[in-house]
């Protein structure tokens, strides 16, 4: 990687934590002020979920728009796009003008997100790219997780969180492009041949089913822990307090080892990595329910099941870079993105229902269970060649 490549990364990862930021402080403004509007919660819940329906309805599109327009311009007129729709927030009356935004946010955000991975993955080679995701995975996190202290600081009530992401992605802009030299040519494989219809990424999983079945889990896991350990402390009469510090033992933990499992995967390769991370994270998930009330035993096993559960769609982008060819990435990292927000959308509601319908802590075995199944499918024959050798890198 070049010295001008590696400064291009100053833009992206800067880019990458405010939008993690704008995420954490104005989705949780959002669900707060349509609250004290007096909207039902099951309301709230369809305005939130109208990001992740446009992020399924618009990936697949990415890869097509990024061969026309190129990845610069697409990804900076992404993060205007967003910077406006976020600016428009302060003048949203209604619930019909916040699904329309929410919409909106999640449709325009997707191409910074699926841009962002191809972008690292282009860039950073093999021997390195576990550390590079690992810290690009890292960044997006802290944004998330000081999002919602911004706004407390700023006030939920107000206009403070939608005007400061508005501003913050119009910087994010300004950002990638001053650090514009050294991003990389997705197209340039395509350029001595005839124009060629950009590969699209439904038509990817039958090449790499497995990274999606893993991409799928990883978005499962961790949004049943985000969405639903309140709902199992409650439910095991542990108190809101308690799931509170769940969670942010489990953030924590996502934060902080992900640097660890990607050095892991530079120095002995992604996919055994892989298979290590779903077998001792699996038994993490099936050890939480049995220390019960135990606060300090909950918060080491909550702290290390993060660090796993979170690294494993970290992991799943690093095998992509390690085995398909640039001018297929940005259709590979679409099917990460659909896949994962899939499985975001899935696990709630599964794990609700094996909590009301089963028991609390059998949402923890649904996930030890899941875990378990990929630990095996990662040894099967077709497990150890996640990506079929028609989409095998020829730059590196």
């Amino acid at each position: 990687m070049s010295h001008t490549e590696l400064r291009s990364l100053t833009g992206l990862f800067t880019t990458m934590f405010i939008m993690g930021l704008s995420f954490g402080l104005a989705f949780p403004a959002i669900a707060i002020r349509l609250e004290i509007a007096g909207e039902a919660p099951i309301m709230i819940g369809a305005v939130a979920a109208m990001a992740s329906v446009a992020i399924l309805l618009v990936a697949d599109k990415v890869p097509a728009f990024q061969q026309r327009f190129g990845l610069l311009p697409v990804f900076i007129g992404a993060l205007i796009a967003s910077s406006l729709i976020y600016l428009s927030m302060t003048q949203a009356e209604g619930l019909i003008a916040w699904f329309v935004l929410i919409f909106a946010v999640g449709a325009v955000n997707t191409v910074p997100w699926i841009m962002g991975e191809a972008w690292l993955n282009a860039v950073v080679k093999a021997g390195h790219r576990g550390r590079f995701m690992a810290i690009y995975a890292g960044i997006w996190g802290l944004g998330m997780a000081l999002g919602p202290q911004l706004m407390v600081l700023l006030g939920p009530e107000g206009d403070g969180p939608f005007w400061v992401a508005g501003m913050a992605y119009g910087l994010a802009a300004i950002f990638i492009f001053i650090f514009r030299r050294g991003a990389p040519d997705l197209n340039e494989e395509q350029k001595s041949d005839a124009p060629k219809k950009a590969v699209g990424a439904f038509a990817m999983i039958k090449l790499m089913p497995v990274v999606v079945i893993y991409s799928l889990a990883g978005g499962l896991a961790e949004n049943i822990i985000y969405a639903m350990t309140p709902v199992y402390s409650l439910e095991m009469g542990f108190g809101a307090a308690f799931a509170a510090n769940m969670i942010t033992a489990f953030a924590f933990g996502g934060i902080v080892l992900q640097y660890a499992v990607g050095w892991a995967s530079d120095r002995f390769s992604p996919r055994p990595v892989m298979a290590i991370l779903l077998l001792v994270g699996g038994g993490m998930a099936a050890l939480l329910p049995m220390v019960g009330s135990n606060l300090v035993l909950a918060l080491l096993l909550c702290f290390l099941f993060g660090g796993m559960a979170m690294s494993i769609y970290t992991l799943t982008i690093t095998l992509i870079g390690h085995g398909i060819a640039r001018r297929h990435l940005p259709a590979a990292h679409s099917l990460m993105v659909i896949a994962y927000t899939a499985g975001g959308l899935v696990g709630p509601w599964s794990a609700g229902a094996v909590v009301q319908f089963i028991s609390a802590p059998s949402m923890f075995y649904l996930i030890a269970i899941l875990f378990g199944a990929c630990f095996l499918l990662s040894l099967a024959p077709f497990g150890k060649q996640p990506v079929a050798a028609e989409l095998a890198e020829s730059s590196g």
